[in-house]
Formats: C-alpha cells, structure tokens, sequence
C-alpha cells in the first residue's frame, strides 16, 4: 500500500471517478432485457455470463482510460501550455487504449457475446497539470487497468476458460512495459524539476522519442 500512496489522486472525488468503471458492472441495455427481442449467437462458444460482462468492464475501463489521456494530451497543446513532447505522448497512450478497447469488443463478437458499454463522465481536474502530476495520475489509472486484468483473469481460470486467459495475457504483458516506461519518466521529471527542466525534458527527450511518428502512422 506503501508504494502505491504517492500515485493516489488528490481528491475522493478523483478515487470514485478511477475506481467506479473497475468495479461497478457494466450496465445491462434497456434493449436486451427481453431476451425475445435478441437474436441468439451463431458463433457462441461456451461463454459464461460472467466472462462475458467482465469483457464489457474491461472494454469500459479502457475507454475511460482513453478519455483521461485524451483530456490530458489537449490540454498540453493549448498555447497556454505549449509541450508538444507531452501531447504526443498522452495522444499516443490514448490511441492504443482506443486499439485496446476494440480489441475486447472484436474479441466479445468472435465468442458471441454482446457488446453493453456504461457511461464514462470526464475526469474531475480538467486542467492546471505539471507534467509531473500527469506521469503520476497516468501511473495510477495503469495500475487500477493492471490490477482490474489481473481481477478478471482470476475469474477466466476459475472457471476454467483458457482462451480468455491466454487472450488477457498479453495485455497484462503491455501493462507491465507501459508501467515501466512511465515511472522511469517520473523519476527524470523529478531529477530535472520544474519550470525550465520540463520544457527541456519535453524537448530533449519526450520529443526525441518515437511518439509523433507512432501518431502520423496511425492517424494517416
């Protein structure tokens, strides 16, 4: 618990807003309750109830994780603020979370699930970030995706589908290289602190690495 103190948020309503889509289950759409109206899978492969709505939580917590970095990445491109480095960085780690969560929703069709995604408010800080601050959050919002994995494949092996552990296990993988590369970023802002150290690590560092080729390839 130690470790994990100086990445919790600022404020409770900061912990409802992260923990709420890693814990709450996803809910069920007004238009499937009558199961009538729903056509059955042709390609249902023994799926359980309960894999199939940890499917649609994990898809929701990667698109809430997608709308903090995509709130984070803007908000560092506003002339205001002025850190191109760190724009593409949180752009670039919020298109893969947008891959991620399409991932999980190819993957619910291909087991003859069906696809019920929750609402995702903003996040509560909508401004006012150091660069520090939001290596930090970013730390904590991947560990709470890190953890929820790991919740889920807990349930998948269970109940004894290994297909849906075999596909969580990759993912728990990029968890770990993605945590990895982040707190290395956290310890550098803190060696060069603020102000003038920020916008040289910005430029010096977070620009030299390969995120605005990653964005060009992928949006173009």
């Amino acid at each position: 618990m130690g470790v994990l103190r100086k990445w919790m948020p600022t404020s409770a309503a900061q912990v409802r807003y992260i923990f709420t889509y890693w814990t709450t289950p996803a809910p069920e759409s007004p238009w499937i309750i009558n199961k009538k109206n729903v056509a059955e899978s042709q390609t249902q492969q023994n799926l359980n109830p309960q894999i199939e709505s940890a499917i649609n939580n994990i898809t929701s917590s990667e698109f809430m994780a997608y709308y903090f970095y995509e709130q984070m990445a803007w908000y560092f491109n506003r002339d205001s603020v002025a850190l191109p480095g760190f724009h593409a960085y949180f752009q670039s780690r919020a298109d893969d979370l947008m891959k991620l969560a399409r991932k999980f929703m190819e993957y619910q069709n291909k087991r003859g699930g069906r696809i019920i995604l929750g609402d995702i408010p903003a996040y509560p800080k909508q401004d006012g970030w150091t660069p520090l601050e939001a290596m930090d959050k970013s730390i904590f919002v991947e560990h709470g995706i890190k953890q929820h994995l790991l919740k889920q494949n807990e349930l998948a092996e269970s109940l004894k589908d290994s297909q849906f552990s075999g596909f969580l296990s990759n993912f728990l993988n990029e968890q770990v290289i993605d945590l990895k590369e982040m707190t290395d970023h956290v310890t550098q802002l803190k060696r060069v602190g603020p102000g003038i150290g920020e916008y040289l690590y910005d430029k010096d560092s977070i620009m030299k690495e390969s995120y605005f080729d990653k964005i060009n390839r992928d949006n173009y």
